[in-house]
């Protein structure tokens, strides 16, 4: 018997040990709701094939069947106070689907597809090392055995809690189902993270970028306690430091944050929700780190505000503001999303935009429209990327800002980047009032519309027009006083 196949009937038969304990609980009577395993019983009633409660038969006529239908449907979940956001779907497309990596429920594969897919293989393989690792014994198979078992049944305590996680049901998906999945894919990501040093930027890639493609950080840290003991708040913190030293390369590597004075920190949260929250938390800007700036919606009578909307980046030099890329490491910038104004000088943070860049900006960008609870939810990748799309969106700002080394890009052309940046975040009705970078707009226009100063930049940027209007006018000047002359003295023969 191979290492998959063992892992494999050692699950299925933990899963049978499950189902009978459930069965067993709901035959016995309630002792705080829990049966003998420590799982929390389920309500009583018949179950479908779906592994769902069917209410109990109630007294037969004619609303029978509607009343059981409705019943029959789970609610959605709400976004409870005990969620600090939602991992959800994030609306389909290139962006946001897994190429290699699958976690979690969004991203599940028809089970006779997942059963051949190489890469559920290799979960199962990093399973079975790290079971070896923490049992230190590799002829002991009864003790692995058992030791999986119970790292099942743990699984299985804490499958109602990450269910409320997901926006979503998810009635396919039984309840041995999910706890295999979180189980497999837990190991998985911890073994990339706290007990392994392999970096695959794919594999990265899907597993801290995509917002559908997660599962819950507590996750982490259960197997953390099941691997080396006692859960204390020592542990607590080894998982998050080795998590987000991890996700610092990536994000280091790539130019997207300094490599100096970072810090994870986001406004009202103590603990990232999953990776791509965690990620999300370095781009906290300098301007809002400590401040509680977050999204207010409202609903009142009050007229609606003009829609503002960022000038293009060639407008914006034409009318003398100056393009200028701004280093990381200066003046306290400590992400790309620090863009600031000096007096009549735009401070941007160079971009290097490659083929992931526009997929970890719309997953950010997801995860604040979509995910993050009331109480926490900012928009700052927004406003970044609104401004990213309007400044950059054709291929001519695209060039200038080339030509400013304020982007720098691996694709095939200026106007793949500049198609790619316009597709950032294309609402039409977003408030800028609302954004971060709102008083840096408010100054911005004011310059544009200086008379003087658009002047004095046509000056600048077209000096052979300058020079030849400076040579041509007194030519014009004399020709003028010439004609008024020879104008009066026709006159003055006439009369």
């Amino acid at each position: 018997m191979d290492d998959t196949q063992e892992v494999e009937l050692a699950t299925q038969e933990s899963g049978q040990q499950l189902a009978m304990a459930t069965e067993a609980a709901g035959n016995a009577p309630e002792q705080d709701g829990a049966d003998s395993s420590g799982i929390t019983a389920l309500p009583s009633g018949s179950r479908d094939e779906e592994d769902q409660i069917i209410p109990e038969a109630l007294p037969d006529d004619e609303y029978n069947p509607l009343i059981t239908e409705i019943l029959r449907v789970l609610p959605a979940n709400p976004l409870g106070t005990g969620v600090a956001c939602l991992i959800s779907d994030a609306g389909g497309g290139k962006y946001y689907g897994a190429d290699k990596v699958r976690i979690g429920p969004f991203q599940r594969q028809d089970p006779a597809i997942q059963s051949a897919d190489r890469m559920e293989q290799e979960k199962k393989r990093v399973l079975r090392g790290l079971l070896i690792t923490s049992n230190d014994n590799e002829e002991d198979e009864a003790g692995r055995r058992e030791q999986l078992r119970s790292h099942l049944e743990a699984m299985g305590v804490m499958e109602p809690a990450a269910r409320l996680c997901y926006d979503g049901t998810y009635r396919s998906m039984t309840r041995m189902d999910f706890t295999g999945m979180l189980l497999l894919d837990g190991f998985f990501l911890y073994s990339r993270f706290v007990s392994g040093s392999i970096d695959d930027i794919i594999v990265d890639r899907d597993i801290m970028f995509l917002l559908e493609n997660q599962i819950p950080f507590f996750v982490l840290d259960k197997i953390h306690q099941l691997l080396t003991g006692p859960f204390d708040e020592c542990s607590s913190h080894f998982v998050l430091d080795k998590v987000a030293e991890r996700v610092q390369r990536v994000l280091q590597h790539n130019k997207y944050i300094a490599t100096t004075n970072v810090h994870v920190q986001s406004p009202g949260e103590d603990r990232p929700c999953h990776l791509l929250h965690l990620l999300y938390m370095y781009f906290t800007p300098a301007a809002i780190l400590g401040s509680d700036i977050l999204i207010d919606i409202q609903v009142n009578s009050a007229p609606v505000p003009e829609i503002r909307r960022w000038r293009r980046a060639t407008e914006y030099y034409a009318a003398g503001v100056g393009l200028v890329k701004r280093e990381l490491h200066d003046d306290g910038a400590r992400s790309i999303l620090d863009v600031d104004l000096i007096k009549d000088q735009l401070h941007i943070p160079r971009l290097i935009i490659n083929s992931n860049t526009f997929r970890m900006l719309r997953n950010m960008v997801a995860l604040e429209h979509k995910s993050l609870h009331q109480t926490c939810r900012s928009s700052h990748v927004t406003d970044y990327c609104l401004f990213l799309s309007q400044i950059a969106g054709t291929e001519e700002d695209v060039e200038l800002l080339v030509s400013k080394g304020i982007i720098i890009h691996l694709l095939h052309s200026n106007h793949d980047v500049a198609q790619g940046l316009a597709g950032l975040y294309d609402d039409h009705d977003y408030d800028l009032n609302l954004s971060y970078l709102s008083s840096k707009n408010d100054a911005l226009d004011k310059l544009v519309k200086s008379t003087w100063r658009r002047s004095k930049a046509w000056l600048r940027l077209n000096p052979l027009k300058a020079l030849l209007g400076v040579l041509v006018a007194p030519v014009v000047s004399v020709a003028t006083v010439l004609q008024l002359a020879f104008a009066g003295l026709s006159y003055r023969r006439g009369h």
